[in-house]
């Protein structure tokens, strides 16, 4: 029996099939890991873009509550000035701008009991519980200075006033000053999320 023998050739071509079914293998490998690196990068885009907007929506409410405290801050301060203006230069304008910012302090508070968290409703009460009887002294006594009984506005001012004043101006300032330490930029959360999703690729300009 003859048998054929096996041509000059075959390993030269087996070597052929085998180069270019190695090849081939490496090239779905590279696509499917492209394709993985791909998805992945756009899964983390979006879950990117999520965390953006909650950081963002958490920077401006912070920055919201900040604002209506410093309001009700300005307003103490204001409402303080007129107080002693009023002792001094008594009249209906003074009068009437001290109740203008009584009014302002009410309504920043109003916005803090609105758009601020357990923690800041508790201050609310506690300013208001002082500030109504607060109002009630501050007439009492701004009639006395009406009437020129001096020994009464001093009774007043020490026994009534003051007090109530004290309350209002450590919960208010105290309450401002924690509003400032919270407060966010709103460009922050966006820089540090975009930063964090770049991703080169060896030997290319390409980025994600």
């Amino acid at each position: 029996m003859n048998i054929p023998l096996a041509s000059p050739c075959a390993p030269r071509e087996l070597s052929a099939v085998v180069r270019r079914f190695g090849d081939s293998t490496l090239e779905h490998v590279a696509t499917y890991g492209l394709v993985v690196v791909l998805l992945a990068v756009s899964a983390f885009a979006v879950w990117s873009s999520i965390s953006t907007s909650r950081l963002g929506k958490q920077a401006i409410e912070s920055n919201m509550l900040s604002d209506h405290y410093a309001s009700a801050a300005a307003a103490v301060t204001t409402a303080e000035s007129l107080e002693r203006k009023y002792r001094l230069e008594p009249g209906p304008a003074v009068r009437s701008r001290y109740q203008q910012a009584a009014a302002e302090l009410k309504a920043a508070l109003e916005l803090v009991d609105r758009d601020g968290t357990a923690d800041d409703h508790v201050v609310v009460n506690q300013v208001m519980e002082a500030h109504a009887p607060y109002l009630v002294s501050i007439a009492k006594m701004f009639d006395s200075v009406d009437r020129g009984d001096t020994p009464e506005v001093l009774r007043i001012d020490n026994d009534e006033v003051d007090p109530r004043f004290d309350v209002i101006d450590k919960v208010v300032s105290k309450a401002a000053m924690s509003g400032t330490r919270r407060r966010s930029p709103l460009c922050k959360p966006y820089t540090t999320v975009r930063r964090s999703t770049r991703v080169r690729y060896p030997g290319s300009s390409w980025s994600v």
